[in-house]
């Protein structure tokens, strides 16, 4: 262990210029100026608006249009709404929205919970988190190492990965807060093993519930602490010999674990009438078919593509076992397990993005082996030189890629191998740079095959997707009593989603954006139209897939076709053909 505790002056001074460039960015660059209340951060942030300016958790205000901002809930079957995201991050947000809340009534601002003030206390809140999170770390890593290595070890993670993104761009969004939890979690860890006590425990568990409740797959962080120390199977037996004997810390630890979720509880069973409620509907985890390979390498959102300063981190892992053995066994056994629950999710490369960033959120438990290797590789001669001219290499790629990021230079969801070393370090667009860019196919990768539709995987589930027909057009429900289906759009706007669920082994109802159910008028010659509230017999219909995503609707014994004339639909008596192929497209 380290004898320098007491004075680590290079390690407080990155971290004071970190404070100043961040502040820089911040007030200089275009983020007091963003509207950073957007994409998923709507959810995240919309249960603190709700409850304490619209006075409604429950979202009723909605159907009345009585309360402004900014609101995507899911619409359940009895009527009520309910937010896609748990609580967890509303809690964090709330301290620094009541500051806004408080500037916005000084400065005469609007006080809905969106305009400037709540904006900039919410930037300065995920500042705060993110200098937390840091303060923790450094604490942790001090007991292993000296300041200098410390003081690297925080200059690689905020300036060489795409914390810099998310702690400076999207700060709003969850991993910056929960890289400030992890670090609480390991330095209480430690503290505990060396002196336990109720509070400590307490804090652990409360913690350990918070990051769950925010990224429910997180709660494997649990067997960091859980396996602190360990080194053999005796030392593990012993271990839960003692958990189990000391009922008291137990039962004190199982109910700090649970306190953040109670709320939670309390709002699905009101909202939904279940206490454990999964509102993720059709999006999941393919357990039997994980992207490792391509999260970890692929040209589309690889960790070590566009977070390389990492592999230093993983080669780390050979030196930990000698330099802190009591992290070992941890971090041998999470590490794993974590990559292998990330690259099972269906959207394995988690949306619009800059790099992996679900790793963010361990990046205290990488920092571990990180700094292992920094200190292995500085104590000898020419390969430290070497090694650090390798980390300033990557930092600086990392600085000039998000700038590319920002640009779009670096796509969010669609980058190739092509795309990828056709703009690197490029200060402009190449030439088709656009036609090089593969985009994922979010449905099927929601069905899990992004190669093939499989139908059988809707497993009654609500998916939603758009049509096009043989012209090329998209099909979409006339605005209009009618509701025919007419295939007229040249874009997949609100009025050409489709819900598509299974209702049993070969039959599927279509529901149109008007939330009325298609179903044929065979009054009409077999004319498809969305003007049911309910399933009724010809709105069953039978959906057969061929390859890629090409699906026919067929009624009875009619396939359903696009009529050449007026490019409605109508179930007809023709064998299935050219006209009778739709092409599902995606719908994020």
């Amino acid at each position: 262990m380290s004898s320098d505790l007491k004075g680590p002056f290079f390690t407080n001074t990155i971290l004071l210029h970190i404070v100043v460039i961040w502040i820089f960015l911040f007030f200089y660059g275009e983020n007091n100026k963003k509207d950073h209340i957007q994409s998923d951060v709507v959810v995240y942030y919309g249960y603190v608006p709700a409850t304490f300016i619209c006075k409604d958790i429950t979202l009723k205000f909605l159907d009345k249009n009585k309360c402004q901002g900014r609101y995507w809930p899911l619409y359940l079957p009895n009527g009520n709404k309910v937010f896609k995201m748990s609580m967890g991050m509303a809690f964090l947000y709330t301290p620094f929205f009541f500051i806004g809340h408080l500037a916005a009534s000084f400065l005469k601002e609007p006080q809905n919970g969106y305009s400037a003030p709540y904006q900039v206390a919410l930037a300065f809140g995920s500042f705060f988190y993110l200098i937390l999170g840091f303060h923790f770390l450094k604490k942790l890593l001090l007991v292993y190492f000296n300041d200098l290595i410390v003081g690297l070890v925080i200059i690689a993670l905020f300036f060489g990965t795409n914390l810099f993104s998310y702690s400076t761009i999207d700060f709003l969004m969850p991993h910056v807060y929960l890289f400030s939890l992890v670090s609480m979690v390991l330095y209480l860890t430690h503290k505990i093993v060396e002196s336990p006590g109720w509070k400590r425990i307490g804090l652990l568990s409360f913690l350990l519930g918070l990051i769950s409740l925010i990224r429910p797959s997180n709660i494997i962080l649990t067997l960091i602490p859980l396996l602190y120390g360990i080194r053999s199977f005796k030392e593990l037996e012993n271990r839960i010999r003692k958990i189990i004997r000391n009922k008291g810390y137990l039962l004190l630890g199982i109910t700090a674990f649970i306190i953040p979720w109670i709320p939670q509880f309390i709002y699905w069973k009101v909202v939904t009438g279940q206490w454990l409620f999964y509102s993720y509907y059709d999006e999941t985890f393919f357990f039997s078919s994980p992207h490792i390979l391509e999260g970890l390498f692929g040209y589309r959102k690889g960790l070590f593509v566009y977070t390389p300063l990492l592999l230093f981190a993983f080669f780390g892992l050979f030196y930990l076992r000698k330099k802190v053995p009591d992290y070992f066994v941890p971090i041998l056994i999470f590490l794993p397990l974590f990559i292998y629950i990330v690259f099972s999710w269906w959207c394995w490369w988690y949306g619009g993005s800059f790099g992996q960033r679900p790793f963010i959120d361990i990046f205290p438990v990488l920092s571990i082996p990180l700094a292992c290797f920094i200190e292995r590789i500085t104590r000898i001669n020419y390969i430290k030189y070497v090694g650090l001219l390798l980390l300033e290499i990557f930092i600086g790629l990392n600085l000039f890629q998000t700038w590319q990021f920002k640009r779009c230079l670096i796509h969010y969801d669609s980058m190739s191998y092509e795309t990828y070393w056709s703009a690197f370090l490029s200060l402009d667009f190449p030439k088709d740079w656009d036609g090089r860019l593969k985009h994922p196919d979010y449905l099927m990768a929601k069905l899990g095959n992004e190669d093939e539709l499989d139908l059988n995987r809707l497993n009654k589930i609500d998916i939603q997707i758009s049509l096009k027909a043989l012209n090329s057009k998209y099909v979409s429900c006339e605005i209009s009593s009618t509701g025919e289906l007419v295939a007229n759009r040249d874009h997949d706007w609100d009025w050409e989603k489709f819900t598509i669920r299974k209702m049993s082994k070969d039959t599927f109802y279509l529901k149109a954006a008007n939330n009325k159910f298609v179903y044929v008028n065979e009054d009409f010659g077999g004319k498809l139209e969305a003007t049911k509230t309910t399933v009724q017999e010809a709105s069953v219909f039978n959906i057969h897939s061929y390859h890629r995503n090409e699906i026919s609707i067929k009624y009875k014994k009619n396939f359903v076709c696009l009529d050449p004339n007026d490019f409605k639909l109508k179930a007809s008596s023709e064998p299935v053909n050219s006209n009778s192929s739709f092409t599902v497209v995606t719908v994020k």
